[in-house]
């Protein structure tokens, strides 16, 4: 029994300290396109701009250039790039 009363803090104690160093290099990652003026932006493979808005609030919202979502862009084009005997066609 005693080994198994040491074994729980361990892990735990395991746990944390692999999440603490885990933690900040998630947190730190920053897209590449974030800081773009708009005209680097536009031409920046992946980025894509958004305008200023008018938050429900009246808040001005500057536009900023972000990362664009390609994925389900890339699936797209890839399945019709497939031949149509090669696809598999879910019924609904």
């Amino acid at each position: 029994m005693r080994d198994g009363k040491r074994l729980y803090p361990t892990l735990i104690g395991g746990l944390l300290t692999a999440g603490l160093v885990l933690i900040p290099s998630f947190a730190g990652a920053q897209s590449a396109c974030r800081g773009l003026e708009q005209s680097l932006c536009v031409d920046t493979d992946g980025c894509g701009w958004t305008r200023g808005y008018t938050r429900s609030d009246g808040r001005e919202v500057a536009g900023y250039c972000r990362t664009r979502n390609t994925g389900n862009r890339q699936a797209r084009e890839q399945r019709e790039a497939m031949p149509d005997e090669g696809r598999v066609v879910q019924q609904r």
